[in-house]
């Protein structure tokens, strides 16, 4: 199952990749949010890790968009199934004034 990725506005997390849009092909069984999380992790290290979490935690101002239609809690990423064909954004909010 292919998943396309597109990392907006978390830059560390496109440095830690070595691209800002990647294609990733995950086994059905791990075809969640908390599964793509962890398929990154393991292909591509611990900046991956430190790019998107705050201790054990995903980080608070990080958010995950599925299709551009929803966005995924970050306390069920691993009820959040993804689908053959499916987009995950990974966007930073930005504060300001």
């Amino acid at each position: 199952m292919k998943v396309k990725m597109e990392c907006r506005w978390v830059p560390m997390l496109a440095e830690a990749l070595g691209a800002r849009e990647l294609e990733v092909e995950l086994p059905h069984e791990e075809a969640t949010v908390q599964g793509l999380l962890d398929h990154l992790e393991a292909q591509y290290g611990k900046g991956v890790r430190e790019a998107l979490y705050s201790k054990e935690a995903l980080e608070p101002l990080v958010q995950i968009m599925v299709n551009g239609e929803r966005y995924a809690r970050s306390d069920a990423l691993d009820e959040e199934r993804l689908a053959d064909g499916d987009t995950v954004l990974f966007l930073m909010m930005m504060a300001g004034g």
